[in-house]
This record gives C-alpha cells, structure tokens and sequence, in this order.
C-alpha cells in the first residue's frame, strides 16, 4: 500500500517541537468477505512531531504496485511528511487499517533534542532507497529514535526465508521490545 504525504521540500516551513515524539503502527486487516488482503505482514510506522498548529507524520512510503513503472519510481524516493488531517483522511478512506499502536516518548535533554533534529532534517532532505525487509518505514523510524535514546530490539528472525536484519513494526514494537 501506498501512504500518502509530500516530501518535506515541498511542505510550508515547521516549527517542530522536539521535546515529545510518538510512533504510531498502523496495520490492514484482512477482510476476507469483501476482497481485502493484507500483502505486507509488518504493518508501517511512522513518527508524529508536534507543530504549532497541528501535529505532523513523517515516514517512508512504501513500494508502489501497481505498475512496473510506478515500481521503479519508488524504490527511491523521499520521505513524506503529512498533516493530521490528511493522516485521518486515509484511515477514513481505508477503513481496514487501523492504529495498532502509538506511544509518546518525551525528550527532555536538550543534546537529544538537538540530534534527533538533526536526523529529521538530514533524512528528510534525501532520496530513501527503500526495499521491504531492511531499509524501510521502520529503519526510518528506528534511526530517528536512536538520536532520543530510544532503542528497538528486533524479534522476527526470520520471515518469509529471509534471516537477518529484518524489520518488521507489526511484531517490534510491542512494549517489551523498546529500551527508553
């Protein structure tokens, strides 16, 4: 599935606050009876920082089905950035996809502040080469959660005959996982 958003140069300037930020999971559920199924078993996750007007998502889309051409676009592309208006607007129209999980962690050290600033800015400003099991929406979450100290402990394994390095929100982040 393809998540909505701009990339950030295209968006107004933020006044972000970086004193608190949440990941939220969100997940397809299969509706068998009306045709809905889920193809991506790890769910996407994005990252949600306060503006003064409204809080706004960043993230990594993922990979664009439904066309060879579309495909190849996407395998490199920026991350987005969405407001939380258009963030609801898809939950509204996608009604199988919900909010599995979201959590606020505060940042209260000003050094962490300043880095995980730092990361946003320099993640958002270049073209992402995304694939499905490594580099995606979670590596773009978990490098922006390093530079707060948050850590992530991976718990697939494996998935789908792939063995390491995967990374997978549906199963990671759980509050077990996560080292604050």
């Amino acid at each position: 599935m393809i998540y909505p958003g701009i990339p950030l140069k295209d968006s107004p300037v933020l006044e972000l606050d970086y004193t608190n930020l949440s990941v939220i999971v969100i997940d397809q559920e299969s509706d068998f009876r009306n045709g809905v199924i889920d193809p991506n078993p790890c769910g996407h996750i994005l990252i949600r920082l306060n503006e003064k007007t409204e809080p706004r998502y960043f993230h990594v889309s993922g990979l664009d089905f439904r066309s060879f051409q579309a495909l190849a676009k996407s395998w490199q592309k920026r991350p987005l950035v969405l407001n939380e208006s258009a963030f609801r607007s898809h939950l509204l129209k996608h009604p199988n996809i919900k909010v599995i999980y979201q959590k606020d962690y505060p940042i209260s050290d000003p050094k962490k502040q300043r880095l995980l600033e730092i990361m946003l800015k320099t993640l958002m400003s270049q073209k992402w080469s995304y694939d499905l099991l490594y580099n995606n929406c979670q590596f773009f979450v978990e490098s922006l959660l390093s530079q707060a100290g948050i850590l992530i402990e991976s718990k697939v394994e494996s998935l789908a005959g792939f063995k390491k390095n995967i990374r997978c929100p549906r199963h990671d982040f759980t509050e077990e996982r996560i080292q604050f």
